[in-house]
């Protein structure tokens, strides 16, 4: 082979290199965490299960459709998933805050803008399913044979009845979600909860286990020097820590929060009535 041929070889090589190089980069980091998945023969259910996560949340990580998510927990949602599958978790950490304009994932301050999440938007589409669901079994009723109708009371019971995931109020759950919405902290630690006109409802240190109950649906915000001391808490529940150990937060919306809460909460409920469903 002569020297333009061997010279023509390796040009050849090196851009077949760099095409399949080009290919990997291109990919998001949502596909390789579901590749990940795949090669383990795991279903998204199978990975909730495991690590306690919202199902709709390791779709929305997979789909790259992070934006109703405040940015601490996504964090914390992401390396969560990402030591479950074995994968480097900064790496998959940092490739959702880049996602998101982010110029360094671990950054301080990391600032949260008080910006309405789709989450409402989901809770109104949830809420018009069931009314369309209700006004169809009404109409499936009416035309049914009267005979059958009165010969089996058990049946028309049975038909009557709202499905388990139906009755799922979202509207009472935020509501009821809010008066039990608390920080908790772990250890003791500083922090600032500002109303949102600038009114500082508290600037201190927090005792180890000392619960406050922020006012849910008036925009206040809190600033944590060290986001892995304090917890969010639905009710006796953890939802999840405010954000990593020494971690810096400012300006971190309470409702985002509380958003993102009540919407795994939804999504954890329809998950258990489906389940049953299933099982009768």
């Amino acid at each position: 082979m002569s020297e333009s041929q061997g010279d023509k070889l390796n040009t050849a090589q090196q851009a077949e290199s760099a095409d399949a190089n080009e290919a990997e980069i291109v990919k998001t980091m949502g596909e390789r965490l579901r590749e990940a998945r795949e090669a383990k023969s795991l279903q998204l259910r199978d990975v909730a299960r495991e690590t306690r996560q919202s199902q709709d949340t390791l779709a929305s990580l997979e789909e790259m459709e992070t934006e109703h998510i405040p940015d601490s927990i996504l964090r914390l949602q992401a390396r969560n998933y990402a030591r479950f599958l074995g994968l480097p978790e900064e790496e998959v950490a940092s490739a959702y805050a880049a996602n998101r304009g982010a110029t360094n994932a671990s950054a301080m301050p990391v600032e949260v803008e008080g910006k309405s999440v789709p989450t409402r938007m989901i809770l109104v589409a949830a809420a018009s399913v069931f009314a369309i669901g209700v006004v169809g079994t009404g109409v499936s009723l009416l035309l049914q044979p009267a005979t059958e109708q009165s010969t089996d009371q058990l049946a028309i019971s049975a038909r009557l009845a709202p499905n388990t995931v139906q009755e799922i109020d979202f509207a009472a759950l935020r509501a009821d979600a809010g008066q039990e919405f608390s920080l908790r902290a772990k250890e003791s630690a500083w922090i600032e909860v500002r109303g949102s006109d600038g009114t500082v409802f508290r600037s201190r240190n927090m005792s180890a286990g000392e619960t406050y109950f922020p006012r849910t649906g008036a925009g206040w915000t809190i600033t944590v020097r060290d986001a892995g001391a304090f917890e969010w808490r639905l009710g006796d529940d953890v939802y999840a820590a405010v954000g990593e150990d020494e971690q810096a937060l400012y300006s971190l919306s309470v409702d985002n929060v509380l958003d993102a809460a009540v919407a795994a909460q939804s999504a954890a409920l329809a998950d258990a009535a489906a389940s049953s469903e299933q099982r009768r």
